[in-house]
């Protein structure tokens, strides 16, 4: 199976495709249908844009940080891209953590803890604004381990 490098451009449209496709039935059998419900109701109402950064990156291709913006078109991602920090911080939401903090979040590590524990922090966007829609954001997130991903190599 390919494995994409992380928080590549290749990566990005990956993960645009698992968010769309969203969860198992098998996943969604863990929490009650009326949280799913509610996530549905949100979704169908949200359109705008989320990205997401890591910083401290190891042996990456010159780069410590790394961004992906995310645009959301009632709840479908319609574009996922590699960007830059500028052009990331001109996104509604920005979420960025340290890139031990991402491995960990992609090896199991429960998104909605990480967001919650400040693993991944709000950079920039209303808290109120993103709190109100935070289980959507958590279970679009939640799909981002799907990706098949080359992480770099960490230092000895």
């Amino acid at each position: 199976m390919q494995q994409y490098d992380f928080f590549t451009q290749q990566w990005a449209e990956q993960a645009k495709a698992f968010i769309n496709q969203g969860h198992t039935a098998e996943y969604k059998a863990t929490k009650l249908q009326t949280y799913w419900d509610w996530i549905d109701r949100v979704s169908a109402n949200y359109s705008g844009t989320l990205a997401l950064g890591v910083t401290h990156l190891p042996d990456g291709p010159g780069l410590e940080t790394a961004f992906i913006h995310l645009t959301f078109a009632n709840g479908q991602v319609t574009g996922a891209r590699a960007v830059s920090a500028q052009e990331a911080f001109t996104a509604e939401f920005v979420l960025q953590g340290k890139y031990k903090e991402w491995h960990t979040l992609m090896n199991g590590f429960e998104i909605g803890k990480g967001i919650m524990y400040r693993k991944l922090r709000l950079e920039k966007g209303d808290v109120l604004e993103f709190f109100n829609r935070i289980f959507f954001f958590v279970e679009a997130l939640a799909c981002l381990p799907k990706v098949p991903t080359h992480f770099p190599e960490t230092a000895a």
